[in-house]
């Protein structure tokens, strides 16, 4: 739920609202409104969102090299790619070798 949101929930908590109608107004479950109350009962301020996803992994700059050596050696496409450096004991995805040789600027 968004910050905003939250805000607004708890200052017509406060105020003396009740839940339903606090989640009638803001179209959000009353089980969800009294999250919010509780997390602020408990902590005396609003929840912070998790970021979504999967967190990115960084590729170090030898295996990177290592990618492109094996390119110019062998030009062959990504899923040829991770099969020749999978053989060599590396464990990487095919999706990131394909970010390293088709970079996204």
């Amino acid at each position: 739920m968004e910050k905003r949101k939250q805000k607004w929930i708890v200052r017509k908590w406060l105020a003396g609202m009740p839940a339903t109608q606090i989640g009638a107004h803001q179209q959000a479950s009353v089980r969800s409104v009294y999250n919010v109350i509780k997390h602020y009962k408990l902590f005396g301020n609003i929840k912070e969102n998790k970021p979504n996803g999967r967190p990115k992994l960084e590729v170090n700059n030898k295996f990177k090299d290592k990618i492109v050596e094996e390119w110019q050696k062998y030009q062959c496409g990504s899923v040829k790619l991770h099969k020749i450096i999978s053989k060599k004991g590396f464990g990487v995805s095919q999706y990131k070798i394909q970010q390293i040789r088709y970079p996204t600027t």
